[in-house]
């Protein structure tokens, strides 16, 4: 990708380099209410960089709640994509932080969770909460509640 930075074209070349799961959990000792809105889902997106070795990590944590309780937990996860980018210290602003492009951040943001939906779904395919899977966001909401946060 190419971007336009201070009137200098810049180029920033981006790389997944790893995906991990941190944790997984699952509470089969509760049981939930029926019906196909029976449970709260919380995500987040923890970001952390490392310029020496030019990688940004995206955790993502996920945790379902019964409708009921949110103090029970029936399932959570914490899950890692590692993104390699050239050169990360020349995206440093006038604060000394690092402040990638909007879109190369949504990007990284939609493939992390992407990633975490899958091993999610792979963790709980055969428990009694296989149901409850991370919805598909939309743009807005990824905008408004995970990327104002970065």
């Amino acid at each position: 990708m190419t971007y336009n930075v201070l009137n200098n074209d810049q180029n920033i070349e981006l790389a997944i380099l790893r995906v991990a799961t941190l944790s997984f959990r699952c509470n089969e000792f509760v049981q939930l209410s029926a019906g196909p809105n029976n449970a709260n889902i919380n995500i987040g997106v923890q970001t952390m960089v490392d310029l020496e070795k030019n990688f940004v990590a995206l955790n993502v944590k996920v945790t379902f709640t019964p409708i009921e309780d949110q103090n029970i937990i029936l399932m959570e996860g914490d899950f890692q994509t590692i993104f390699g980018i050239n050169d990360l210290a020349s995206w440093k602003n006038q604060h000394n932080e690092i402040a990638l492009p909007d879109d190369v951040n949504y990007t990284m943001t939609t493939i992390a969770l992407s990633h975490a939906r899958a091993l999610f779904a792979n963790f709980s395919a055969n428990g009694p909460f296989k149901h409850l899977i991370i919805p598909i966001l939309s743009k807005e909401w990824i905008e408004r509640e995970l990327l104002k946060k970065l």
